[in-house]
Order: C-alpha cells, then sequence, then structure tokens
C-alpha cells in the first residue's frame, strides 16, 4: 500500500485500492500484455513503441513489400524495388518537394 501511494495521487491510490479482486486470484502475477505468455521481451516493448510513435507511425506506406526481400534476385535489384515502393527514389519530384 506504501508504494502505490509514493508513485500515485491520492484519487488514483484510492481507486486502486477499491478495486475488487476475482476469488479465483489468490496472488499477484506481473503479466507482460504485449506477449501471450505475458513475459516480457525487448523486441515485443520495441515493436510497441514503434506502433504509438507518432514520428515513425507517419511514414509508415500500406501494404505488406516485405515479399521483396524473400525473391531470388540481386541485392541492390531488391533494394531498388523496396525503395520505389515506398517511394524513397530520389526523383526530380521528391527531390524538390524537400
Amino acid at each position: 500500500m506504501e508504494l502505490v501511494n509514493v508513485f500515485f495521487d491520492n484519487a488514483t491510490a484510492r481507486n486502486i485500492f477499491n478495486t475488487l479482486l476475482l476469488h479465483s486470484v489468490t496472488h499477484d502475477v506481473p503479466v507482460w500484455k504485449f506477449e501471450k505468455d505475458g513475459a516480457y521481451s525487448v523486441k515485443s516493448a520495441y515493436k510497441d513503441i514503434l506502433n504509438h510513435d507518432v514520428a515513425v507511425v507517419q511514414h509508415r506506406v500500406s501494404g505488406n513489400c516485405n515479399c521483396v526481400w524473400s525473391l531470388k534476385l540481386p541485392p541492390k535489384v531488391k533494394n531498388f524495388l523496396w525503395r520505389a515502393y515506398r517511394n524513397y527514389l530520389p526523383s526530380r519530384i521528391r527531390l524538390q518537394a524537400k
């Protein structure tokens, strides 16, 4: 109870203490909601950050262009296709826009 009072304001702490637990719950276990097994992993935390970072989300392109990497082509061709799909090629229009 002391830790809750330290980390939360009075109204929030009161709400936490008034939350009823299920009778079937005998002890608390920390659970990470971004993994199926509930265990924390850096990978899942990184994915969550990327999904909520405004700077990253605004540059996303709809569709899945990851299939380019599985094609049997030279790496420079794969890179070109990926850049073309993502509109990352340094075209005159893009350079003028910048």
